[in-house]
């Protein structure tokens, strides 16, 4: 808990210092002496079950930095609607982006998210990204007191960032005060300038995909492979509009009622790795970089997977460049929950006893494991 409140505390600092330092930025400008901009101390329940790092954060959360690190964040904006009680419609969405972090790496959060000190509810999802058609919100069962509708509009089936909807928050008047979140609770209380925080509890809308790869033992005698790129495909549904129910309760239950999909778009792909000089792959499975990959489980079954990649003869020389070897893994998918995440071991394997000729006469196949 002590590093959580250490890291939040710097935080604090740093959005003040970034905050002095753009006084000719307009958003902060155009407030008037009642509002000010909301603040983000984000939670996430991850993919894999871990133990909770503070009692006050529900089992199985933790610090959003700590499970996703924030150098492969960029850009990553949070979408969040303040909505008031009733059907008061529009409730525009705004963004708290993350810019990084500092020298001491504290993570730094820009928000355009004003506030008043008023009674809120806060709904809202995350990256902001995904919305590559626009996001709206509308209040569950006539009041927005009692949970929120959000449609995400044009949110692509496979992405190389997690999505998430936020399913709990607590205001806090500083970055380090003491947070006792609970799940289903949307309620926050704007507060003077300078002590506008808010925890959130986030859950998956997605389900991840871990990529392990390994080379043929035959086959490496032979050759050595580095992989260039790896893209997630998606096949079948490549866009769709996403509609979010989410019940408000007093149970510290999950709120998520309901999650349906309908196809808005063509077929997208998302590069989850590229290195323009490869790295090696050998002959034990091995995750040599965070090869990851997000998909739509409520949205489609069905993926395939991309590989560029070179390949050379036992003394380095370069014998066959960018070769591309693409693969369905459907079945493998279907298995896939919103939440849950399946490490994929693919195995590199040659497609017959090598006549070594330069260049190679054919590509060596892709194997996705079963087990």
């Amino acid at each position: 808990m002590k590093r959580i409140v250490d890291i939040l505390s710097g935080l604090v600092l740093v959005l003040v210092l970034l905050l002095a330092a753009c006084t000719g930025d307009t958003d902060t400008a155009s407030q008037d002496g009642d509002s000010d901009l909301l603040q983000l101390v984000p939670f996430v329940r991850p993919s894999v079950e871990m133990d909770t790092r503070a009692a006050v954060i529900p089992a199985g959360y933790q610090p959003f930095s700590e499970l996703y690190p924030t150098t492969s964040m960029s850009p990553l904006s949070f979408g969040l609607f303040l909505t008031e009680e009733g059907f008061t419609l529009p409730a525009s969405m705004g963004l708290i982006t993350y810019r990084g972090q500092d020298n001491m790496g504290v993570d730094l959060w820009r928000s355009l998210v004003e506030v008043k000190r008023k009674h809120y509810y806060i709904y809202g999802f995350m990256p902001a990204e995904v919305a590559t058609q626009g996001a709206t919100v509308a209040p569950y069962n006539g009041d927005f007191k009692n949970g929120a509708v959000l449609t995400i509009k044009g949110m692509p089936t496979v992405s190389s960032a997690d999505v998430c909807v936020v399913t709990g928050v607590q205001d806090a008047s500083s970055p380090d005060a003491e947070l006792d979140l609970h799940l289903g609770r949307f309620a926050y209380e704007g507060k003077p300038r300078g002590q506008n925080y808010v925890g959130v509890l986030l859950d998956h809308l997605y389900s991840e995909v871990d990529f392990r790869f390994m080379l043929d033992k035959t086959y490496y005698a032979l050759r050595h492979i580095k992989l260039k790129k790896l893209t997630l495909k998606s096949i079948g549904y490549g866009t769709v509009t996403a509609r979010v129910e989410i019940a408000s309760n007093q149970t510290d239950t999950n709120p998520i009622v309901k999650i349906t999909s309908e196809n808005s778009g063509s077929t997208q792909d998302v590069d989850i790795f590229s290195d323009d000089e490869g790295v090696e792959i050998g002959t034990e499975a091995t995750a040599f970089s965070a090869l990851r990959g997000f998909a739509a489980a409520h949205a489609t079954n069905s993926l395939g997977i991309v590989c560029q990649y070179d390949v050379y003869d036992t003394n380095g020389n370069l014998v066959r460049p960018n070769c591309v070897a693409e693969n369905n893994m459907s079945l493998r998918v279907a298995r896939l929950e919103r939440g849950q995440k399946q490490v994929v071991t693919i195995t590199i394997r040659p497609t017959y006893l090598y006549a070594l000729s330069d260049p190679d006469l054919d590509n060596p196949t892709i194997v996705v494991n079963e087990d």
